[in-house]
């Protein structure tokens, strides 16, 4: 799994992976207001890092779309 993210780095200039990391911040803003929105209304018992939360669910989301590529198969990302 490194290897792909690393040989996929060197792939793209500066100016697309700025892009790239500015999309992957925006994507973590955006669970966070729905998290936030969420949280409004059904508070939480505990205490949560709704940062932690947000990223936590891009991270699952975009593990699972490189999982699918290293392994060939859309099984993973779209499951049955």
């Amino acid at each position: 799994m490194m290897a792909s993210i690393c040989f996929s780095e060197r792939l793209f200039d500066d100016k697309v992976l700025r892009f790239n990391r500015q999309v992957m911040l925006d994507w973590c803003l955006r669970f966070r207001t729905k998290l936030d929105a969420i949280a409004t209304q059904y508070p939480p018992r505990d205490e949560l890092d709704m940062d932690a939360l947000a990223d936590m669910i891009s991270v699952v989301a975009d593990g699972g779309i490189v999982l699918s590529k290293v392994l060939g198969t859309a099984r993973i990302a779209v499951p049955r």
